[in-house]
């Protein structure tokens, strides 16, 4: 985008850093701010890394995108592999999250576009319901009454039952 009118949570900030605000580091600040500052040899396995980013997060995706995928999926991997095998990189490095990369293509050849089965988009959602649930002692009931408390709200509040005067008249 031609301007980000959002703030970005940074690792070891006070905040916690969510795949939402990695994603957007990765997919807009990474390719305008970072990859121009990169050496030769890592600027295109860094730029074919973000746009596996990019692509895995749109709604369609044709065979050619899915090819262009793996072709930018196998150019991280061999630059991955040549700075482990020259020692600037742990081996460490390839975790099995490092590893599961080889199969996004295939995942979404069988399952469709990630974004369609990721909850991603659930993940503040999710984080708005942690932060009601407080019991140490019985986490399991408090979410269930958590739960049940912000279902009835939004089914009162959509069939016109809640009660949003907050005044004690008879009107």
């Amino acid at each position: 985008p031609t301007s980000l009118k959002r703030s970005f949570r940074l690792p070891g900030g006070a905040f916690t850093v969510r795949a939402v605000d990695w994603k957007a580091l990765m997919c807009y600040v990474y390719p305008s701010v970072f990859v121009p500052a990169l050496g030769s040899n890592a600027a295109p396995a860094m730029m074919a890394l973000i746009k596996v980013a990019q692509r895995v997060q749109l709604y369609e995706l044709d065979e050619d995108d899915l090819d262009e995928l793996d072709n930018d999926i196998d150019t991280w991997m061999a630059y991955i592999r040549q700075m482990i095998d020259a020692g600037i990189v742990s081996p460490s490095f390839s975790t099995p999250n490092h590893h599961y990369i080889h199969h996004v293509a295939s995942t979404i050849r069988s399952l469709g576009p990630l974004r369609m089965i990721s909850a991603c988009c659930m993940e503040r959602t999710i984080g708005d319901f942690k932060q009601d649930i407080r019991s140490k002692n019985d986490s399991g009931a408090n979410a269930q009454n958590v739960l049940f408390n912000k279902a009835a709200i939004a089914y009162a509040t959509r069939y016109g039952l809640a009660n949003d005067d907050d005044d004690d008249d008879d009107d």
